[in-house]
């Protein structure tokens, strides 16, 4: 420990897509940005494609922005892997969410209980509330087990039946999929 392989050269340490994993990159990159408009600081974990941690430093110098790029060791190491793999299991989840709710579909994820905890837009949309808050808050749901025809059914495929509910002012039918997961249904 003490050491790490990094480019040699400043216009090569500067083309962090190279030389860092996706995620790393973009990050720093954004905070570099952030520093050079703003001069706010920054102290984050990056990995290199070689899966070397490091930790990196940005600051303000007399009008300049300057990084310093450090290996990690001990203690100190665990607790950036911890930060980096935190922030990167949350930009996954962003990326998930993002892709739902750009689906053309209602979707939603039930907790165990079996209360609405999360609905992408075009669910908010058939609810016709104003934003998600809204639709969780009510405790309203597009489909009652109760009311979904289980006659066409296919566990192998996950599809509950066929469900109807009035959207955008019309009575629409719908096929129902289903998945358990973690902490509930979705």
């Amino acid at each position: 420990h003490g050491a790490a392989e990094v480019p040699k050269t400043l216009e090569a340490l500067s083309k962090f897509d190279v030389w860092l994993d996706a995620d790393s990159a973009s990050e720093i990159a954004t905070n570099l940005n952030a520093l050079r408009q703003t001069g706010r600081a920054f102290n984050i974990g990056i990995k290199t494609i070689k899966g070397e941690l490091l930790e990196v430093d940005g600051r303000p110098a007399g009008g300049h922005a300057t990084l310093r790029f450090r290996p990690l060791a001990g203690d100190r190491r665990q607790m950036t892997e911890l930060a980096y793999d935190a922030s990167k299991l949350a930009k996954q989840v962003q990326r998930l969410s993002a892709i739902l709710d750009s689906a053309p579909f209602p979707a939603w994820i039930n907790a165990e209980d079996g209360a609405l905890a999360w609905v992408n837009q075009a669910y908010v949309a058939a609810m016709e509330a104003s934003d998600m808050q809204t639709v969780l808050k009510s405790g309203t749901t597009l489909f009652q087990a109760v009311q979904i025809d289980t006659g066409r059914a296919n566990a192998t495929i996950g599809l509950a039946g066929r469900g109807r509910a009035v959207t955008k002012g019309a009575m629409r039918a719908y096929n129902v999929f289903t998945r358990e997961i973690e902490g509930g249904s979705a």
